[in-house]
């Protein structure tokens, strides 16, 4: 026997989930400007160092949607939990 979430419960993670993709993207959107400027001047100062860090970040964020679509789409929620464990120890 499944049980179901209420509906309210529905509406909660839907809220959770808009407020967490908001923010991460708000937060990338905040990091993106001032890692460019900061290493600008390493690298020249020209127009191209600063579009590539723009395509740079752009990519990372498709990347990251890429895995998110992929890991849900195709794995378990306990295989997803996994996987990603493994990816922020990976990165620490």
């Amino acid at each position: 026997m499944s049980v179901t979430p209420s509906p309210s419960a529905n509406n909660r993670f839907a809220w959770f989930s808009a407020l967490t993709i908001f923010l991460s993207a708000f937060l990338l959107f905040q990091v993106q400007p001032i890692i460019s400027r900061m290493i600008l001047p390493w690298f020249g100062g020209g127009s191209a160092v600063w579009t590539t860090c723009l395509m740079f970040f752009q990519v990372a964020l498709l990347g990251g949607y890429a895995y998110a679509h992929l890991l849900s789409s195709t794995m378990s929620p306990k295989r997803q939990m996994q996987i990603h464990i493994v990816c922020l120890i990976a990165a620490a």
